[in-house]
């Protein structure tokens, strides 16, 4: 969907927009507007209709602290459109060093070793992962990562969020679920990756069924 934003005449918009200007903006269904100072209650959430009419965008709502501002109060509770592809992944291709920082289940301590990492694109919708531990070379491993047709998927894990970080490394959150603990019970599984040219980690949060918060069960943190 492509939506026309026109701002009011008072207010001070950045370089690049003027009062009474407009701007284009496209935006995945499920997005949410609120007014600006307030985020108890949206004043507009897009939907899948064609045409679409925005209640606060008319001429007696144009007033300086009633308007809506892509750039401030933009909040995206729908990830519909958000989809990942190789390309995403492609940066990581090649050699990184670094370290795994880990929860020892048995002991309860947090435990560091060293830990290096290859990546290898494969075909045009999966990657390799070739992990390597200087310390503990039996527990030496390989993956396959294969993204899903639509693009919402990345192995068992459904993509979340997609997001451009400050520095300009990207950030993918997914979430599954399976089995973890010495036990093996029940748990769903927050997996944050972060891609870019020089830094590259993955965090792994658990939560058990029946507990309320997530807590980090490893974390992966490379650079090159």
């Amino acid at each position: 969907m492509e939506l026309v934003v026109k701002y009011p005449g008072k207010g001070s918009y950045g370089i690049d927009l003027k009062a009474y200007g407009s701007v284009k903006e496209t935006v995945p269904v499920g997005t949410r507007f609120y007014q600006e100072g307030r985020t108890d209650q949206p004043v507009y959430e897009v939907t899948a209709g064609e045409k679409q009419n925005f209640p606060l965008l008319n001429e007696t709502n144009y007033h300086e602290n009633i308007f809506i501002s892509l750039l401030l109060v933009l909040q995206i509770h729908s990830h519909a459109q958000t989809v990942i592809s190789q390309k995403d992944f492609s940066p990581l291709a090649g050699k990184w060093t670094g370290t795994l920082i880990y929860l020892d289940y048995t002991s309860m301590d947090t435990v560091s070793m060293l830990a290096n990492t290859m990546i290898e694109l494969s075909g045009s919708d999966s990657f390799d992962q070739y992990l390597y531990y200087s310390a503990e070379p039996d527990k030496n491993n390989k993956f396959r990562y294969t993204i899903s047709a639509d693009g919402k998927k990345l192995n068992e894990m459904t993509l979340m969020e997609k997001k451009l970080l400050s520095d300009g490394t990207w950030q993918l959150v997914l979430e599954s679920r399976g089995v973890d603990g010495n036990d093996n019970r029940p748990a769903a599984f927050r997996h944050i990756m972060i891609i870019g040219e020089k830094t590259f980690s993955i965090t792994k949060m658990v939560r058990f069924d029946r507990e309320g918060a997530y807590f980090q069960r490893h974390r992966y943190l490379f650079g090159r």
